[in-house]
């Protein structure tokens, strides 16, 4: 189960699943949530490196401009 009322439980309710790239986001944003903005703590939280959650969050910051 998901805690909170978070975006992708509410995804996945809709009559498709929500794609990989939204999936990703939100296992993004949820482990940062979970880990207090410690980007060294929500990498471990996903199994990737902290150099790798530091590359997604830079290009969604990117995207975001």
């Amino acid at each position: 189960t998901f805690p909170d009322a978070s975006p992708l439980p509410q995804a996945i309710a809709r009559p498709t699943l929500p794609s990989l790239k939204e999936a990703a986001q939100w296992l993004v944003e949820e482990a940062m949530r979970r880990a207090d903005g410690n980007q060294g703590a929500a990498a471990l939280h996903l199994g990737i490196s902290r150099t790798s959650l530091n590359k997604r969050l830079s290009r969604r910051a990117q995207k975001a401009d």
